[in-house]
């Protein structure tokens, strides 16, 4: 016997239901991998490497990806404006100085919370 398009032998999941295993699987993994007190705990197990590890690996999840226009450097600005810069960020007038990681972090956070009050 073979099935001919639009038979009713057989109905399947119906479309758009959720298969039970998949759910049971992610909410699984969801209490494993987003159990906040435990990841503290972790962290804190971590030393400096695995900090540093863990913060690169989890950078590309918050920071916006590297386009081919922001990875050259142009020698006639500082360093630290290009970087602003390639972020779509407006450099502060004291960049010039050096570059102050916590500054531009507060930087990109604002930016990114304005886009999503957008």
């Amino acid at each position: 016997m073979t099935f001919q398009k639009g038979h009713k032998l057989a109905t399947g999941r119906p479309k758009g239901s959720l298969n039970k295993l998949t759910k049971a699987n992610r909410e699984f993994l969801h209490s494993i991998l987003f159990d906040e007190q435990q990841f503290i705990k972790d962290w804190m197990s971590l030393d400096l490497n695995g900090r540093m590890e863990l913060r690169t690996r989890l950078a590309s999840y918050i920071l916006p990806k590297a386009t081919d226009d922001n990875l050259f450097i142009e020698p006639s600005t500082p360093v630290s404006t290009q970087i602003y810069k390639s972020f779509g960020l407006e450099a502060p007038a004291d960049a010039e100085k050096g570059f102050d990681f916590r500054e531009f972090c507060g930087l990109l956070k604002a930016k990114q919370e304005q886009k999503e009050i957008k």
